[in-house]
């Protein structure tokens, strides 16, 4: 692939038109304006003696300078290194020990353009170095070279239908894989525009909808916790109206369905999933309105990938042999790691099933255990709980037990005004009614909250320490 040569021509060819509205700075940048700013900044990299292949590390939130930096890192063969805005400091010094990086961007006012003509040399080269979302643990850095990681965004604009009539609505934390190649990445190589608007919170998911109805919205990205988040709203006739012709695409993490089938009955529209990891370059399949009905289903992949189930000791996991798989794993020694592969297949760690080509995602390998003689299947059983209508919020773990093989725990947090023994006891009969004797949890313990990551995964090992 000429990297370089695919940029120029697609520069050229949608030269004038917007790229990307900044709904905070009120302005327009149309492709040209944003190529050229782009290599002005890597005029100011160069200018700081910071030699290609140097780490250049990105601390700041979302903005539209954030954009400048992830881009004049692949025209200027720097590597990106998006970091957490919300890590703590401890964390943070650790990673500055692991990317010894040779500038550091934490603000707006670091991102300087220096406007002189730049030349672009075309190499493969390392892009980008993201660090697993996990709160606890070693760090660990996944590197992925600019080829491969924009041959992905390519093959997930198609995926997802971009093209030159779509209008991203960017809200996703830019140092998140999704909010870099699921809503940059894809939508600047299919010649879309992006609507970049503030990262969504709770202090703003209540004025969420207002851009839907502003700006001519066609898709845009969330995970879980912020489509659960949606549920509350109230929504107008108005607004359902105009919804119901967006594609919506949930990403990060496991979604449960009747969170896809309340927010359809609220606003008249399904969630679609999307799946894939950053150490396959990122998102690979994409559901079809008539999958999104499949309890697990995440729908079809790309052409190019190639999927199979191998199962050992009774559990079916999903290996993937991908065109956009990283480089090598960064630990947290600063050493690289080169991912082990079967036959070129790389294992995901997640559990899943493989038909007609679609796959279905049945959990992460610590969400399926065995109890007894049996495969239980952690998210089955958070879904069958879910379904009761009286649970706002759920997280199960299984714990070691010498007699029965796995205790499952399961932290709920219960709607409100409800009185916790009785819900309790609602749950535990619609437990003996809905699984079989093995899969019903062994404790349920009422929490006030469910912590979790931006992406919406639980925190589990909090949830732990603070309950068992």
């Amino acid at each position: 692939m000429e990297l370089n040569y695919k940029l120029e021509n697609l520069i050229k060819r949608y030269k004038d038109k917007v790229f990307i509205k900044d709904l905070t700075k009120k302005k327009e940048i149309s492709y040209n304006e944003f190529y050229q700013n782009s290599l002005y900044l890597h005029n100011y990299f160069k200018s700081k003696k910071i030699k290609e292949g140097s780490r250049i590390m990105i601390h700041m939130n979302n903005s539209l300078e954030y954009l400048y930096v992830l881009f004049a890192c692949l025209i200027g063969n720097y590597v990106a290194c998006p970091v957490d805005t919300e890590i703590k400091k401890k964390k943070l010094k650790q990673l500055e020990k692991i990317l010894r990086p040779s500038i550091k961007i934490k603000k707006e006012k670091d991102v300087k353009f220096l406007k002189f003509p730049s030349i672009v040399t075309e190499k493969k080269v390392p892009y980008i170095l993201i660090f697993s979302s996990g709160t606890t643990g070693e760090p660990k850095g996944i590197q992925i070279s600019n080829y491969s990681y924009i041959k992905s965004a390519i093959s997930f604009s198609k995926l997802v239908n971009y093209d030159e009539q779509s209008n991203i609505l960017h809200i996703l934390p830019m140092y998140y894989n999704a909010g870099i190649l699921n809503t940059f990445y894809s939508c600047f190589f299919a010649g879309s525009q992006i609507t970049l608007a503030k990262k969504i919170s709770a202090l703003n998911i209540f004025f969420f909808w207002d851009n839907i109805l502003k700006e001519n919205i066609t898709s845009f990205h969330l995970t879980p916790e912020i489509a659960n988040a949606l549920t509350k709203l109230k929504v107008s006739n108005n607004l359902k109206n105009k919804i119901s012709k967006i594609k919506i695409i949930s990403t990060g993490s496991f979604i449960h369905q009747n969170i896809v089938d309340e927010f359809e009955k609220i606003y008249g529209v399904r969630i679609l999933s999307c799946y894939g990891t950053t150490e396959i370059g990122g998102p690979i399949t994409i559901q079809s309105w008539e999958n999104s009905f499949v309890e697990g289903s995440v729908g079809y992949h790309s052409k190019e990938i190639k999927i199979k189930i191998l199962k050992k000791r009774g559990i079916k996991y999903v290996y993937v042999k991908s065109p956009y798989l990283m480089d090598c794993y960064i630990n947290s020694k600063g050493k690289k790691i080169i991912p082990k592969l079967k036959n070129g297949f790389f294992k995901t760690g997640d559990i899943g099933e493989y038909k007609k080509k679609e796959l279905l995602i049945l959990g992460r390998r610590k969400d399926v255990i065995k109890k007894g003689s049996e495969i239980i299947s952690l998210p089955y059983i958070e879904n069958v709980a879910m379904k009761s209508k009286i649970i706002e919020d759920i997280a199960s773990v299984s714990k070691y037990d010498l007699a029965k093989g796995s205790k499952v725990f399961i932290f709920v947090k219960f709607k409100k005004n409800k009185d916790l023994t009785a819900a309790i006891n609602d749950l535990n009969k619609h437990f003996f009614k809905n699984l079989k004797k093995i899969e019903i949890p062994d404790k349920i313990i009422p929490v006030p909250l469910i912590p979790k990551t931006f992406n919406g995964k639980p925190k589990k090992q909090v949830l732990e320490q603070t309950y068992l």
